[in-house]
């Protein structure tokens, strides 16, 4: 599902139902994690869509429903649970990206979910969703992709909604309406990657 690169020597490969594969680059040798062996639940938890490395070293993992971070030394996955009490296991979501901000807080992109701010010291999720009633909440839940950019202002990219702006201060999302083609192609906004400008 994605290649990542965090150092010249180690590329981390999220698979479609695998789990997790790393391929050391001076070796030229594969080494695969499962992060269930459960098989009734394999190909759903074994999904990996997303993937970072935080300030101190630990990888996120993005599934399908769960939220892992893994331990390299122990090679043992620890799950996260996401929003109690409001869970995921019941619907058709991916958590399509992870971003850390400039405070070390996660930023989880989940289709048909949301956007949901995760602080791992504390263990804290907060979920941001479409709210109809409210003019400044997403648009739509389909977030595909997260970005803060060197001035602090927070990018959110969507399947079938465009681009959203969040205001941290005011709590609140501006929408950018793109140009739209005939097939609405042209409001998903996949990723987000900053320039050197």
């Amino acid at each position: 599902n994605g290649v990542f690169s965090f150092d010249s020597l180690t590329i981390w490969i999220g698979t479609p139902d695998e789990g997790l594969c790393k391929f050391n680059v001076k070796e030229q040798t594969f080494r695969n994690y499962k992060i269930v062996n459960d098989y009734s639940a394999s190909s759903v938890r074994n999904s990996v869509f997303s993937m970072t490395k935080d300030r101190n070293g630990n990888l996120w993992i993005g599934t399908r429903y769960e939220l892992f971070k893994f331990n390299e030394l122990t090679e043992t996955f620890t799950a996260q649970t996401i929003c109690s009490g409001d869970s995921l296991s019941s619907g058709d979501y991916e958590i399509s990206n992870i971003y850390e901000d400039k405070r070390g807080i996660l930023w989880l992109a989940i289709f048909n979910y949301g956007l949901v701010k995760f602080e791992p010291g504390t263990g804290e999720f907060c979920r941001y969703k479409n709210d109809p009633s409210n003019e400044y909440s997403l648009r739509m839940n389909s977030v595909s992709s997260a970005y803060e950019d060197r001035t602090g202002v927070f990018w959110v990219g969507t399947f079938w909604a465009g681009l959203h702006k969040y205001d941290r201060r005011k709590s609140k999302f501006m929408y950018f309406t793109p140009v739209v083609d005939e097939n609405n192609m042209s409001r998903n906004v996949e990723s987000l990657f900053k320039d050197s400008s």
